[in-house]
């Protein structure tokens, strides 16, 4: 018999380490041990079996305990630490050395059997009798201590164990507290509705669930309605109100946001409500900005088409002045300023235009300067909003463009629409006939002596060039 436990039977297995190397046991992990049939034989197995393990008691179908390794010494039953276990194991201690490990007999391969009334009721008294000696919590296991299954250590290849078990009814026996309370709807392992097959596990509604979440949600009180609304995926962003969680993997429930940061080997579940609200906030102010920009946008395109009425009409002919009235000494009428949104009428503060600096121009000047100090109070209302950098961009080119073409001193003007112009050219062409007519002149004289006399081609030859050229330049500051 047992010198530990006294209802335990005790068939001794060479796999384990004498003592605990200094550590106090701090946590009961049960286990399931997926094949079998009675703890005797399961007790036997941990003598031969390769790879070597072991576990300090084994609970059977009957009710039967077998002890297999000293409470005083560290069973090799729990094995190495995963990604995505509990945070209060180190990957630096190896865990055996700190708990006490009991295997429960299940036929079942898959640990899906459930206890027996009889197997129940000694582990219950086995878990209590651990807890009462090593001063161990009462309760689901946390930092302090506790009682958990092997998937609180290795998630990635233990989820599924213990399996199935009363842990309601463990914490009621054991008259102590526990971090979560199960309810009809909330239960540890598969959610109901729910499949799951060692690896993967399907929500009602298709979407799967795997690796650390499918842990997470089969060891935790989970609603059966809490079905994924999509697949895990990496996001550089894990939490909108907490970005210094940094990136890392996530899959959004109906219910709850779960995520694993990279940083960690953790899986935390996000505040949904408060990841709502900040996303809501971010689309109303993303909409005020676009209205905003739409607003800007009109008001430039109204600008653009000003100014290319401004351009035509400098490029059209002056009128002729009938008036007595020098115009220049009419004062001008202000250009058209478009009304702008409230949000930027205080902030752009754009001056009147002043008539006194601008007395010295035309009206079409006037107008021109006016649309350009438009543009610029807009693309200053634009620079406060870090959201419509593009289209700051834009009307930087359009405005470069356009004082480009107005700084050019030499308006391009057609043919037929400015006759000084075609006067100029005229002129020029008659200075080419004239220039052929002298030379046929000076050709004929010099053969055939009884033609015009030389004095008088040259005397018409000067005359008449130079009130071409008089011409020509007299038309040409138009």
């Amino acid at each position: 018999m047992s010198t530990d436990y006294g209802p335990a039977q005790w068939v001794p297995s060479s796999h384990f380490w004498g003592g605990r190397g200094g550590n106090t046991p701090k946590w009961i992990i049960l286990h399931g041990t997926a094949g079998g049939t009675s703890a005797t034989a399961i007790a036997n197995y941990f003598k031969t079996d390769d790879p070597p393990t072991s576990a300090h008691y084994i609970v059977g179908l009957n009710g039967e305990v077998v002890q297999c390794v000293s409470e005083a010494d560290s069973a090799w039953a729990n094995g190495v630490v995963t990604q995505g276990h509990d945070p209060w194991w180190s990957t630096q201690l190896n865990p055996n050395f700190v708990t006490f490990s009991i295997e429960h007999v299940k036929p079942d391969s898959g640990n899906q059997s459930q206890l027996t009334d009889a197997q129940k009721q000694a582990s219950f008294a086995l878990v209590k009798h651990l807890c009462d000696k090593y001063n161990i919590p009462k309760r689901q296991a946390d930092a302090q201590g506790g009682v958990t299954g092997h998937y609180s250590i290795d998630p990635v290849n233990r989820s599924q164990c213990p399996g199935p078990y009363p842990w309601q009814e463990l914490w009621t026996y054991l008259g102590g507290t526990q971090t979560t309370t199960p309810t009809a709807t909330q239960t540890t392992g598969v959610p109901s509705g729910w499949t799951d097959d060692g690896t993967t596990l399907v929500a009602p509604n298709g979407n799967k669930v795997v690796l650390g979440f499918r842990w997470y949600v089969l060891n935790n009180a989970w609603s059966a309605d809490n079905w994924p609304l999509e697949n895990e995926h990496y996001t550089p962003v894990l939490d909108v109100t907490n970005p210094s969680l940094g990136a890392g993997e996530i899959q959004h429930f109906r219910q709850t946001i779960l995520a694993w940061p990279q940083n960690s080997n953790q899986v935390v579940e996000l505040w949904a409500g408060a990841n709502a609200l900040t996303w809501e906030q971010q689309a109303q102010n993303a909409q005020q900005s676009s209205q905003q920009a739409q607003q800007l946008q009109q008001q430039i395109q109204q600008l653009q088409q000003q100014l290319a009425a401004a351009r035509s009409a400098q490029a059209a002919p002056s009128p002729v002045v009938t008036s007595t009235a020098s115009p220049i000494s009419q004062a001008p009428a202000a250009p058209y300023i478009p009304p702008m949104p409230s949000a930027q009428r205080a902030s752009s503060a754009m001056p009147a235009p002043s008539t006194q600096s601008q007395s010295g121009m035309d009206p079409v000047t006037q107008r021109i300067t006016g649309v350009e100090q438009q543009l610029q109070a807009l693309i200053g209302a634009l620079g406060a909003n870090p959201q419509t950098s593009k289209l700051i961009n834009q009307m930087g080119k359009d405005l470069n463009k356009a004082g480009q073409e107005l700084s050019n001193p030499q308006v391009q003007r057609s043919l037929l629409k400015n006759p000084k112009s075609l006067l100029r050219w005229i002129l020029m062409i008659i200075g080419v006939l004239f220039s052929d007519a002298v030379a046929w002149a000076a050709s004929t004289f010099l053969h055939h002596t009884t033609t015009l006399p030389v004095p008088f081609l040259t005397i018409g030859t000067v005359l008449l060039s130079g009130a071409m050229f008089l011409g020509a330049f007299r038309f040409q500051k138009s």
